[in-house]
């Protein structure tokens, strides 16, 4: 949101834009950043209700007060800078009970005659997609620790570069390299597969969201220094995030 510049606007038309507008929104006005406007969207993010309009931020939300987001909010008004949030973390009191949340926000500082008189704040509670990616990390935590212990080689590779996030021991064996791999784009890692098809299938499979699974292919590998032939059972399989969008390729091999 733009900043808000309150020449010739009466506080009544504001008050009606708020409380139309699809976004939780809020004007916080003075040093005291005082609770001009808010509409009910952000009344529900905060969990209270209209009582606090008119309260200093700190009466109303006494539970930020240790939180990073009085301080944000003083800079914004001293310094007319614009500050942008993404997947923060805000304990907020509701019902009684000190709740974990994550906002995506912008704090914008509101001119009237050039003079900053106070903040304008856009919200969205994000908490259903940050606590659904920690839990995608997780798994893929404990994933990655089951496979450093199969017998199957497995690897991950991330992003259409193909950045080796993942190569458990029997995939590092079977390339002929060691650990210091990881991090790297595969094509350079394993600068022999120039040439060969594979690096074009795993980007293929970015763009479609088809596995790729092949029977005793071959595939040349450096292996003790010495370009060497070998045949595999292996596997593409894409991964995808919480929005569904694949983010990495799983990759399984049999020699």
């Amino acid at each position: 949101m733009k900043n808000f510049l309150l020449n010739n606007v009466s506080l009544d038309s504001l008050t009606t834009l708020f409380s139309q507008a699809p976004v939780a929104l809020a004007m916080l006005m003075g040093k005291d950043q005082v609770v001009e406007i808010a509409n009910r969207q952000i009344l529900d993010l905060w969990g209270k209700d209209e009582s606090v309009i008119g309260l200093p931020l700190l009466q109303a939300l006494p539970e930020i007060k240790d939180q990073e987001f009085p301080n944000i909010l003083k800079g914004v008004y001293n310094t007319g800078i614009t500050y942008k949030g993404n997947s923060v973390l805000a304990m907020i009191e509701k019902n009684g009970i000190l709740n974990e949340c994550y906002f995506d926000f912008v704090y914008s500082p509101i001119f009237n005659n050039d003079i900053i008189t106070g903040v304008s704040v856009v919200a969205t509670e994000v908490t259903e997609k940050v606590l659904s990616e920690k839990k995608l990390k997780e798994s893929e935590i404990r994933f990655k620790e089951l496979m450093e212990i199969s017998d199957y080689s497995t690897g991950i590779y991330v992003g259409e570069d193909l950045i080796i996030d993942f190569a458990n021991d029997q995939m590092i064996k079977t390339w002929g390299k060691d650990k210091s791999v990881i991090g790297k784009p595969l094509e350079e890692a394993l600068p022999e597969l120039k040439g060969q098809p594979f690096i074009g299938i795993l980007q293929n499979i970015f763009k479609t969201g088809v596995p790729y699974v092949a029977q005793e292919d071959k595939v040349d590998l450096v292996v003790d220094g010495v370009l060497q032939t070998y045949y595999y059972n292996f596997s593409y399989k894409p991964l995808r995030d919480v929005s569904g969008n694949i983010y990495a390729i799983m990759n399984v091999a049999m020699n």
